[in-house]
């Protein structure tokens, strides 16, 4: 069975979330659904009356840093770590739970090609070297392969992070079609721009980037 670890500040559309996290709340293989409210002042115990929510609640920790604290959190060994804003077939966790039996393979992203398509074809995994544009939307792994990402780095540079650590066992998943808002851009505020500067600043104490493909 899988974790799923959603961190979310509520930026997409309330109702597109609410029709995700019903889809995960009846997912066969999804037995736990860790939500890291990073906005408790929007939304607060809105997912109450669902069996598998767990939500816990955070002055806006930052992305890297809700990734550590789900994985942390989570009861199973299998998880997957999702941005707010996607959907997707869950059919998917049957081929990955699958895959990630396989040695050399320590954690999974998403292709590019994945936000393009016009429906899914048959699910296949490619090896990564440099992460993709929109890779970490939807990772999977095993507990045991997460590599906690440094506490200064709190938006970005945390994929990098980990493809880079894990090296030679990083792969993306081909044939799903993945609807997202990805590319619309944090940076949106003063505050969020400083903090991506620090990332940035940081980011050269781990050799990062690890791909220039934003």
């Amino acid at each position: 069975m899988f974790s799923v670890v959603l961190p979310t500040i509520w930026s997409p559309n309330i109702e597109d979330i609410d029709i995700f996290i019903n889809k995960l709340q009846n997912c066969d293989l999804v037995d736990e659904i860790i939500l890291i409210n990073n906005a408790p002042q929007k939304y607060s115990g809105r997912y109450s009356d669902l069996s598998k929510i767990r939500e816990l609640k955070y002055d806006n920790i930052y992305v890297n840093p809700a990734w550590n604290v789900g994985v942390y959190q989570s009861k199973n060994e299998l998880l997957c770590i999702l941005n707010d804003d996607v959907d997707f077939n869950l059919d998917v966790f049957g081929f990955i739970k699958e895959e990630l039996e396989r040695p050399d393979v320590k954690i999974i992203g998403v292709s590019k090609s994945s936000y393009y398509r016009e429906s899914d074809g048959d699910f296949n995994l490619e090896k990564v070297e440099v992460r993709n544009r929109g890779w970490a939307c939807i990772m999977f792994f095993k507990k045991k392969n997460w590599i906690i990402i440094p506490s200064d780095l709190k938006i970005y540079f945390g994929d990098d992070y980990l493809i880079k650590n894990l090296e030679g066992f990083v792969w993306k998943i081909e044939g799903l079609k993945i609807k997202s808002d990805v590319g619309v851009s944090v940076n949106s505020n003063p505050q969020l721009n400083y903090i991506i500067e620090q990332d940035t600043k940081n980011s050269l104490i781990y050799g990062l980037p690890w791909s220039s493909d934003y």
